[in-house]
């Protein structure tokens, strides 16, 4: 027997006295690992866009990837680029004045 609640379930069966070995379902580790992450692009702080790429890839690929999909030009044609700021498998802020 497979409960769908297990801790209800295994509350349940406890108060009816079943006898028969309750078996919890076995967790796969390996369907719980993600291959890519969402990376959010901040301009001065505030969310633009977001980007879709590997886990733990470096900065200098993401900002080559976001350059190339223009993702944040409008936003870089008023002012210059100060700051990039990025935080792994999170997001990247870049600063403009």
């Amino acid at each position: 027997m497979l409960p769908v609640a297990p801790h209800i379930a295994n509350e349940c069966l406890i108060k009816l006295n079943y006898k028969e070995e309750i078996k919890w379902p076995v967790v796969n580790k390996k369907y719980l690992i993600e291959e890519n992450c969402e990376i959010v692009i901040q301009v001065n702080g505030k969310k633009r866009n977001t980007i879709s790429v590997e886990k733990d890839v470096n900065e200098k690929e993401i900002i080559s990837k976001i350059k190339e999909n223009k993702l944040i030009d409008k936003y870089l044609n008023d002012g210059k680029l100060l700051k990039t700021i990025y935080v792994k498998n999170r997001l990247i802020n870049y600063i403009i004045k």
